[in-house]
């Protein structure tokens, strides 16, 4: 299903794309979410090197079964932690250690505990979104921090990996210079490759 997006209004596209994907059933999320765990780890199996992902919130799709499979096959999962209102991410090892977490400001799940890197160190960063489009670009919650962690990031690395719903599939989003394209587009049924332009 593709959205027609004409109305560059922002904050208007958030809230459509968050009623679509709030409008799934929970058996729907489940399907769609394994789906996309078994096209994610198709494209990241072969990667080395360490890799970012995210909590989800609210109706994000989980990627926690992609990341409980990713490290039994001997995977480095990093997650974001927000340092301050407006800087970039740093990203610390994931544990199922309950007291390596601590909630960020946005009430996210976080590590406390452990090394930082920036974006720039990761092989591959999973990125949740709101919408997004074939060109790459992301919609994401608003925060900005995804962009700026990605902004001194301008080679090949990380590859940028979106997950979403086809539901959050639009025709065309307004990008601004500083929105960061993503390389890939995951969702239950397919594997979008962008050029990142």
């Amino acid at each position: 299903m593709t959205a027609a997006v004409a109305d560059p209004d922002l904050a208007a596209l958030r809230r459509h794309f968050r009623q679509q994907r709030l409008g799934l059933s929970g058996e729907q999320r489940a399907a769609a979410a394994s789906a996309v765990v078994e096209r994610l780890e198709a494209l990241l199996a072969s990667l080395a090197g360490p890799i970012g992902s995210y909590m989800a919130t609210g109706s994000e799709i989980d990627p926690a079964p992609w990341m409980r499979r990713a490290r039994a096959r001997g995977a480095e999962l990093w997650l974001p932690v927000v340092q301050t209102a407006g800087a970039a991410l740093v990203f610390r090892p994931w544990s199922d250690d309950p007291d390596h977490w601590q909630r960020n400001t946005h009430g996210i799940a976080e590590p406390r505990l452990g090394p930082s890197l920036p974006a720039a160190a990761l092989s591959a960063l999973v990125i949740p979104l709101l919408a997004f489009d074939v060109h790459g670009t992301r919609l994401g919650a608003g925060g900005g921090y995804y962009d700026r962690s990605l902004a001194d990031c301008p080679g090949p690395r990380p590859l940028r990996v979106g997950l979403a719903f086809d539901c959050q599939r639009a025709e065309q989003l307004p990008r601004r210079p500083w929105d960061a394209p993503l390389d890939h587009i995951v969702t239950e049924t397919e594997s979008l490759t962008c050029p990142r332009s």
